[in-house]
């Protein structure tokens, strides 16, 4: 699931830079951002555990808290873009995770 999400949620921000309907954005991410945050979270508390269950989880939020404060660093460094230039910037890490993924498993 997680990765199916990553790859709703790259090809919503590809749509979404060159479509004008708002709809589709709205439905895209909303499908494909509903399990990001909570896939990675049970999948790397069931991996360790009861000891550092607690810990592993705050590292996902600790994690979450450095994206989402690198983006006024996206935002100075393409201040002179459009929200949509903005928004392929944010989709690419997921692009580049899920080429990541495909390589690693053999896709």
């Amino acid at each position: 699931m997680l990765v199916f999400s990553c790859l709703v949620m790259s090809v919503a921000g590809i749509i979404t830079s060159i479509s004008t309907n708002i709809w589709i954005y709205s439905f895209l991410s909303g499908f494909g951002r509903v399990t990001i945050g909570t896939c990675p979270l049970v999948l790397s508390t069931e991996l360790v555990g009861n000891q550092w269950r607690g810990q592993v989880g705050i590292i996902g939020f600790v994690c979450f808290t450095i994206g989402f404060l690198s983006l006024p660093i996206i935002v100075v460094l393409n201040k002179e873009s459009s929200w949509r230039v903005l928004y392929l910037w944010t989709c690419l890490p997921t692009i580049l995770y899920l080429i990541n993924f495909g390589t690693f498993f053999g896709l």
